[in-house]
């Protein structure tokens, strides 16, 4: 049979749109127009404009190169971020989608309860800030919960704002002071990175695990705490006891990190500048801890309290086996009765 007629009529070659009888077939459709809502377009123009507003989550117009390279934004869950409106709910429908979430940059978003991370291996960043605000006669609890079982789950928002809170009655932990940190880490291997809290009512980062109102010794297991700084930490009034019916002050304490009860934890790179202790490793609880490279700065002491408090000290080191690794402790607040050490060791 001669073919020679099927020949004549292929392609030359397969390369490009140049074929013989397929010229341009790419720039044919993209130039061809179709009608929609919003008037004449191409069809690369519409498919684009499709693109925009198909986003998961919601409607948050991007370019369609950056909805495609990154994560999702809080917005796409209708958080607004001026510092007016409340944004609790749409923030934590966005950490519970399970997927990687980022904060606006420049924006500051206002919660009234605490966000859970429960998803493993989520990322919460980006360069936004969190601001919590309670009533003053709710206990105080965490901006930021890294729950048990979100394990390897990171931290990476620009900020926290604690706003100091009073401890207020009882919380739902039991009464736990440590509860009332800004940000709660509960998770096997999650860590806080670049994190700056500020005001927290206890601790800014409080690496712990409370379960039926007791805390876990040894537990959480490999939590990282990297390049965060604490400020004004312990602001809050401190764990108050019923005295003849009338919550009564016990003192204020509080630090930049404090490791509760957590085993092999590291925390290095990190700053804390006026809390009450810079860095803390809970006596009795926390095992194994490296503190590296970190600094405490200008740390403050409770005058008023008379008991026994280590306000004022940069390094309290209460647990076994732990490690100080080219950390410095520097401008230390003290007092008459007591001189505060930089570093100490019960």
């Amino acid at each position: 049979m001669n073919n020679s007629k099927f020949r004549d009529n292929a392609p030359e070659t397969l390369d490009g749109a140049t074929t013989r009888g397929v010229s341009n077939l790419a720039d044919s459709i993209s130039s061809a127009e179709v009608t929609t809502s919003t008037g004449t377009q191409t069809v690369l123009e519409a498919l684009d404009a499709r693109w925009n507003v198909l986003v998961k989550g919601g409607e948050f117009p991007r370019p369609l190169d950056e909805q495609l390279a990154e994560a999702m934004y809080v917005e796409n869950f209708g958080a607004v971020g001026d510092n007016v409106t409340d944004d609790t709910a749409s923030l934590q429908l966005a950490l519970d989608s399970g997927e990687d979430v980022y904060l606006s940059s420049g924006k500051t978003y206002l919660i009234s309860d605490t966000l859970s991370m429960i998803t493993p291996n989520q990322r919460f960043g980006g360069n936004g800030i969190i601001n919590f605000k309670i009533a003053n006669n709710e206990p105080s609890r965490p901006a930021v919960y890294l729950a048990k079982g979100a394990d390897k789950a990171i931290l990476c928002v620009r900020a926290v704002n604690h706003n100091g809170q009073n401890h207020g009655p009882i919380n739902d932990r039991g009464g736990h002071l440590i509860w009332a940190s800004a940000i709660f880490m509960e998770a096997d291997e999650c860590e806080a990175r670049n994190v700056t809290v500020l005001n927290g009512a206890d601790n800014g980062i409080a690496v712990c695990r409370i379960e039926n109102d007791t805390i876990i010794a040894g537990t959480p297991r490999m939590v990282r705490v990297t390049g965060c700084r604490g400020s004004n930490c312990g602001c809050a009034t401190g764990l108050k006891e019923l005295i003849d019916g009338v919550p009564t002050p016990r003192g204020r304490l509080g630090a930049a990190v404090d490791i509760g009860s957590g085993n092999n934890c590291i925390v290095s790179d990190c700053l804390d500048e006026g809390s009450y202790i810079g860095f803390i490793l809970d006596l009795g609880a926390g095992a194994q801890a490296v503190f590296s490279n970190c600094i405490a700065y200008a740390t403050k002491r409770d005058y008023d309290w008379i008991g026994t408090t280590e306000s004022g000290t940069g390094f309290y080191i209460g647990g076994s086996d732990s490690h100080i690794v080219n950390c410095q402790a520097f401008f230390l607040n003290s007092n008459i009765k007591r001189s505060t050490r930089g570093f100490q060791r019960p």
